[in-house]
């Protein structure tokens, strides 16, 4: 009987070293997990910084464009107006 106890004894122990070792690994993985997450947690803050900076930005061209249109509009009469008094005048000189 007491050789079967220190059987058990001992099937008992190398079970409860089996668990340990497991929870060592575990216990590894989670820290692995934790600090996996933290990257993540911070490339979703760069990421939402650099949408914000991005959705700023286009704002700031759409109203740089809005302001300019007006004037881009103007540039191109005066030039579709000097074109037209150069046109005319070659003409002009052909059908004299």
């Amino acid at each position: 009987m007491e050789e079967q106890d220190i059987h058990s004894t001992q099937i008992i122990l190398k079970e409860l070293s089996d668990i340990k070792a497991s929870l060592a690994v575990n216990t590894n993985e989670t820290a692995n997990i934790k600090s996996s997450i933290a990257d993540i947690k911070s490339d979703m803050k760069e990421i939402k910084n650099d949408f914000v900076t991005r959705r700023e930005y286009d704002e700031a061209l759409k109203e740089i464009k809005n302001q300019i249109s007006p004037l881009k509009k103007l540039i191109y009469g005066f030039i579709a107006t000097i074109l037209v008094a150069v046109v005319g005048s070659i003409l002009k000189l052909i059908i004299k």
